[in-house]
Formats: structure tokens, sequence, C-alpha cells
């Protein structure tokens, strides 16, 4: 039942919005993935607003929401929620979690959508420096870049930041070791390289390790990385269908600009033999009016 609730709400935002494969990277994954997030967050608040140990389950069912139908209701009741199988997986998780050495900060934005808004504002701040750089002749634009990159922090800093630090503006003990080495990471790279350009995903291996099927860090449905940094099967299979539809672009491009080339040169011999027939007309008839 979980898998079909997850199935519906799938369908139902993919009738809603049009999208294909070539749109981008793992939207169909992550598509799936926050649904499913979605269905266990609610059966979650449900389980804690009406289910508990202590209370008698034909009370859970008579207080079944006005939203659910009532067989549904049932099911996760005597079926899911009062299994020894899934009391016992109950506790382990509400252990692990009370376990975690380093706590979420971000609440109910996902990691992607936290990236996300860093781009943006990464890209506003790049047409920001864009138009200064404008102003300025060229060496002073090259040193102006090569300042900013040095002195502003980057994307994996302000990600574990934005993801980390709590409201109180403290990390968790754990996060701030993490915190301080990927402030290490990035002192290196400006000192070595002059710039530090190191990816999120390459910053977040190096500071917390690799993981085989899983980008630790940066939630579920993250695009994974194998273990010599490069790109899994599955991420270069999608780069290869948007290599293909790329070309194929340029492919009808190059048609289009061909058959533009060649209706020009019609148009232009079409116009030339029509002036070279006027022009005969024009000297047959000086011919006739000279011979009278």
């Amino acid at each position: 039942m979980p898998e079909e609730a997850t199935d519906r709400l799938y369908s139902r935002i993919k009738a809603k919005y049009d999208f294909s494969e070539a749109d981008g990277a793992h939207i169909e994954k992550a598509l799936r993935i926050q649904c499913s997030a979605l269905y266990r967050h609610r059966r979650e608040r449900l389980k804690a607003a009406y289910f508990s140990k202590s209370r008698n389950l034909k009370e859970v069912e008579r207080a079944c929401p006005a939203t659910i139908d009532l067989a549904q209701w049932r099911w996760l009741i005597y079926s899911y929620w009062n299994l020894p199988k899934q009391r016992e997986r109950s506790e382990k998780n509400r252990a692990n979690a009370l376990s975690k050495k380093i706590r979420s900060a971000c609440g109910a934005k996902s990691i992607a959508r936290t990236i996300y808004e860093l781009e943006l504002e990464a890209e506003a701040g790049s047409n920001e420096r864009e138009e200064e750089n404008e102003a300025t002749n060229a060496s002073s634009s090259n040193a102006t870049t090569l300042t900013t990159q040095a002195n502003g922090d980057p994307m994996y800093l302000k990600l574990w930041e934005k993801t980390k630090r709590h409201k109180n503006g403290k990390f968790d003990d754990e996060a701030e070791i993490k915190y301080n080495e990927f402030k290490q990471l990035h002192e290196k790279e400006v000192g070595e390289k002059g710039a530090d350009n190191v990816s999120v995903d390459v910053a977040y291996e190096k500071v917390l390790g690799y993981r085989s099927g899983y980008a630790r860090g940066l939630g579920k449905g993250h695009p994974v990385l194998s273990k010599d940094g490069k790109k899994g099967r599955a991420e270069l299979e999608v780069t290869v269908v948007q290599l293909q539809n790329e070309n194929n672009t340029m492919r009808a491009e190059f048609e289009h600009h061909k058959a533009e080339t060649l209706r020009k040169e019609n148009e232009a011999k079409k116009k030339q033999e029509e002036l070279e027939q006027k022009l005969k007309l024009i000297m047959e008839k000086i011919g006739l009016e000279s011979l009278t």
C-alpha cells in the first residue's frame, strides 16, 4: 500500500507537469523519492497524533480522520503500526535518531532545494561582478575575479552552514568539527592554487568519506560519484542522452542553415535569370527601333 500511494501521488504530479528525460537528470527518480518522503512524513504525523502503545486500537479506529478512507485507516492500524516487526523497527529508528551526532538544521526543506537556492544566489552575485568588471580595464578585472574567488566562501562551505548550523547560531559538536575540516580544505585550495574550484560532491566526499551508492550529506536521490570521483553508470547514461540531444539539435540547426542557404541561392539565381531576360528584351527592342 505505501508503494501504491507513492505511485498515485507521482502520477498526479507527472500528469500536471510535462517533462522528459532531456529536461534534466534524475527528475523521475527525484520525484519518486520526494513523493515517498511526503507519504512517509504524513503517515508519521498521523501515528504521532492518533496511535500509541497505551491506547486501545478500537479507539484509534473510531478516531479515523475524515480525509482518510476507513479501509486504509484500518490497514495502517492493524496491518502496519501494530505489527511486532514494525514496532521493533520504530524503536530502532527512534534510537538511531537520538544517537545522531550531526542533526539537520534545514527543517522540511530538502538539501536539493537548498543547493538550488545557493546556485541562484551565486549566479546573481556573478552577474553583479560582471557588471562591475565591465567598468574596469582587463587587468583590474582579473584581479577582482581572483580576490572574489579567494575570499568568497565556496558552495560546499555555504551548504554545510545552511543545513547544519542551527537557529541559535551553533553547530552540533561533530558538525562543527566537519565545518572546520571544510574550512581547512578551502584554505588549502586557495593557498596552493589561488582559487577554490572544488565541487560540492568532491568536497563532501573528502571530508565526510566515501560510501557506495549514497552521497553522504547530500540527501537521497543526489547523483553518486564512484570511489575514484567519477560519475557512476546511471549518471554517465544521462550525460550521454544529454549529449545526444545536443548533437541532434546542432545537426537540425545545420540542416536548417543549409536549406536556408540553398533557398537564398535559388532566389538569387532566379532574380538573375529574370534580370537577364529583361535585359534581352530591352536590347531586342532597341535593335528594332534602330532598324526603322
